[in-house]
């Protein structure tokens, strides 16, 4: 919290980003919010997962998946997968981080750009990105992404077995 506060994130009324730190596992009867972890997170504008490391990366794509826009890296194969579908519309609904071969300096001005574009957008554009950011959730469908999976098993048996 010391660091928020030496950056600014004050978390007051007329401050256009709040810093929410609530460390316990929502389930609907903590006491103060009283919301399970979808209600909470479908009441966000954004969700924030600058990870350095996600083979797959599922936070995004759940926040995704419950119409909130979110932030990830090129590092996950979440981010990776929605860029090689070429049915994601430029930088709306998922906003993928360069941090793949990047200094930590440009990392953090990455970030730090997306964040603060985010920040501008209107009362309308957020309600775009979080529309497209549902959109974006169907193409990581079970039902799409399964062949996938009956791929990666059909090849691993026939490198094993021939």
């Amino acid at each position: 919290m010391q660091h928020c506060k030496k950056h600014g994130l004050l978390n007051r009324e007329e401050d256009r980003v709040k810093v929410v730190f609530y460390p316990v596992y929502l389930h609907g009867l903590d006491g103060l919010l009283d919301l399970n972890y979808d209600d909470a997170v479908m009441g966000c504008h954004l969700g924030i997962f600058p990870s350095y490391y996600e083979p797959w990366g599922y936070t995004p794509a759940e926040t995704a998946s419950l119409g909130v826009a979110s932030v990830t890296t090129d590092y996950s194969g979440f981010a990776r997968y929605i860029r090689n579908t070429g049915d994601v519309k430029g930088d709306k609904g998922i906003f993928v981080i360069e941090m793949f071969n990047k200094t930590h300096e440009e990392k953090v001005r990455n970030l730090f750009e997306c964040l603060y574009r985010y920040s501008k957008f209107s009362k309308k554009g957020r309600i775009e990105n979080k529309i497209e950011a549902q959109r974006i959730a169907f193409l990581i469908d079970w039902k799409i992404l399964i062949k996938n999976y009956i791929a990666a098993h059909e090849l691993a048996v026939k490198r094993v077995y021939g």
